[in-house]
């Protein structure tokens, strides 16, 4: 019996992952871990979970919730590959940095044939001192733990499976003005989340020693600034990019006090920590171009064409702020 596991199937770029292998059937069991800090976790897992099972598919889906190191030995236990992504919690839950090592570790002790890490850096954490640098340390020591480690490291994404594309394309919809100012000399090369999920799919169909120990960089073909990113969602939607809202500029997201913990998410505290510290991801030591893994990419003016996200509509919940203290 062939199983994957899959840490934080739940985030919106590891759905995308999940949804891609359950679709293929390569695995006869998908094992969906999660730490599930609160409510709303469970709630999105078990909504992600419904929809793939509307869709057939021999893959059956499975859970298990990660809240102490046993736990990561005991899901390890009866799998075959793993996949590794970066949470996107940033509230109440173990570090993630210290997670990626546990699993490289376990893994190792399991003698996994296959296994894959994706570290996109829109989930990092930017509420910490250094974060790009602490989590470029995390990732070496978790190859070191698991020579056999493929890494994947995402630059900012863009997609219907991209964390920070659609926080960004739900801001413009509702028109929202951003209260975050970018680095206007800060080059970017978004990711498709379409190519990520085809190069993992590539990498687990291969046979294990054919990328063993390998990390790319998953970067697009474009580089723009964040601006030019942001005016090509703007444009998509139909939208104008408006930045500087009133309630922003007064108590700014990335103030990290009380104010802020009441009138903001923790994953909408760090997106906007991450747009604003965001700097030119620099080529990386022992790291290849993701076009070694899938033969082309796709640029962001492919799939960001005028008016083609015009049609989504997001309802806000009149029961956000109070759902957000109760959770």
């Amino acid at each position: 019996m062939s199983t994957l596991l899959v840490f934080n199937a739940t985030s919106r770029i590891a759905q995308g992952l999940v949804r891609n292998i359950y679709r293929s059937g390569r695995y006869e069991s998908i094992v969906c871990a999660d730490v599930f800090p609160n409510y709303w976790s469970y709630e999105r897992y078990f909504a992600f979970r419904d929809e793939l099972k509307q869709n057939p598919s021999q893959t059956k889906i499975h859970d298990v919730q990660i809240t102490e190191r046993s736990d990561i030995t005991a899901a390890l236990k009866d799998v075959n590959a793993l996949l590794y992504v970066t949470h996107d919690y940033y509230k109440v839950v173990p570090s993630k940095l210290n997670l990626l090592v546990a699993f490289a570790k376990a893994a190792k002790a399991a003698k996994l044939s296959k296994a894959i890490a994706v570290t996109p850096v829109e989930y990092d954490h930017y509420g910490e001192q250094n974060p790009v640098e602490a989590a470029n340390l995390a990732e070496n020591e978790a190859k070191t733990a698991l020579p056999e480690l493929v890494h994947i490291k995402s630059d900012i994404t863009f997609g219907n499976d991209s964390g920070i594309s659609q926080f960004l394309v739900r801001l413009l919809a509702q028109g929202k003005q951003f209260s975050f100012k970018v680095d206007p000399s800060a080059l970017a090369r978004p990711v498709f989340t379409g190519d990520l999920q085809q190069a993992v799919a590539n990498i687990l169909e291969a046979d294990s020693a054919a990328f063993a120990g390998k990390s790319y960089l998953a970067q697009g073909p474009s580089k723009l600034t964040l601006q030019q990113y942001l005016d090509l969602l703007a444009q998509a939607v139909g939208q104008k990019a408006n930045v500087g809202g009133l309630l922003e500029t007064i108590v700014p997201p990335t103030s990290y006090n009380l104010l802020t913990e009441l009138l903001y998410k923790p994953c909408q505290i760090n997106r906007n920590a991450f747009l604003k510290q965001y700097r030119t991801i620099q080529a990386l030591t022992g790291y290849l171009e993701l076009n070694q893994v899938i033969p082309k990419l796709t640029s962001p003016e492919e799939v960001l064409t005028p008016h083609s996200l015009s049609d989504v509509k997001v309802k806000e919940d009149p029961n956000e702020f109070v759902k957000r203290i109760i959770y």
